[in-house]
């Protein structure tokens, strides 16, 4: 195993929210990943504000991305799961 890319530590449930951010841990950072337990569409903020909507992310996977807050609105999947490396 690399040292680059030492497994997720630190799990927790993603709630929905168009206002709120998913919180920080420490070290003060936000996910290196999202878990997606049912296939859906994801629409999320990235560290920048930047939306960005991706289409059919699939049950099963943890998509390599960063998210500052996931959007109730447009977010199809479910039972999402924010993924830390601490």
């Amino acid at each position: 195993m690399s040292m680059l890319n030492p497994p997720f530590n630190h799990f927790q449930a993603i709630a929905l929210s168009d206002t709120i951010d998913i919180p920080k841990v420490a070290p003060e950072r936000y996910p290196d990943g999202v878990y997606v337990g049912a296939t859906g569409n994801i629409t999320f903020l990235n560290t920048t504000g930047t939306s960005v909507l991706m289409k059919a992310a699939i049950a099963g996977t943890i998509l390599p991305i960063s998210p500052k807050r996931v959007m109730a609105t447009g977010t199809t999947a479910t039972d999402l799961v924010a993924c830390y490396r601490i």
